[in-house]
């Protein structure tokens, strides 16, 4: 049973090769010095890797969430696995997308799809500032990019 509402999906052009924004995206330890939203993650994109993630809040100043790390298909996505609060309460799977264009550009596409129990009480709550944020990391991606 899938809902289009549990999910939150972004996604931006990217006028470099695919091969330089997966790199970036793997290199968790470089990500203070250009994501806004996730601003630092502990341990390596590798298939069922604990890692901590640190992301930005607007309402505190920063949250670390304990992920795992579900897949990796290199070059092209990685999944990673939390829970918000306990099992079940409020789940969320976490994609990164990679997808080489014509002319040397390529498409990124994060997003969330979040389960559990409190998914239709939370999820209209955060929907909006989870979104704003995939666009803040998204734009800052294209400019790391872009401006190498």
């Amino acid at each position: 049973m899938s809902h289009t509402h549990d999910k939150v999906i972004s996604s931006i052009e990217i006028d470099g090769s695919a091969n330089d924004v997966w790199n970036a995206l793997v290199d968790f330890n470089n990500y203070g010095n250009w994501n806004p939203f996730i601003t630092n993650i502990d341990g390596k994109a590798n298939e069922g890797e604990e890692i901590k993630v640190t992301i930005a809040l607007p309402f505190k100043q920063s949250m670390d969430f304990k992920l795992k790390v579900k897949t990796v298909t290199d070059g092209s996505e990685m999944i990673w696995l939390g829970q918000t609060l306990a099992p079940n309460i409020l789940d969320g799977e976490h994609f990164l997308r990679v997808e080489s264009l014509a002319d040397n550009r390529t498409r990124f596409s994060q997003g969330e799809k979040f389960s559990g129990k409190l998914l239709y009480l939370a999820l209209p709550l955060i929907k909006g500032s989870v979104l704003a944020n995939f666009n803040k990391m998204n734009e800052a991606l294209k400019n790391k990019i872009e401006t190498k």
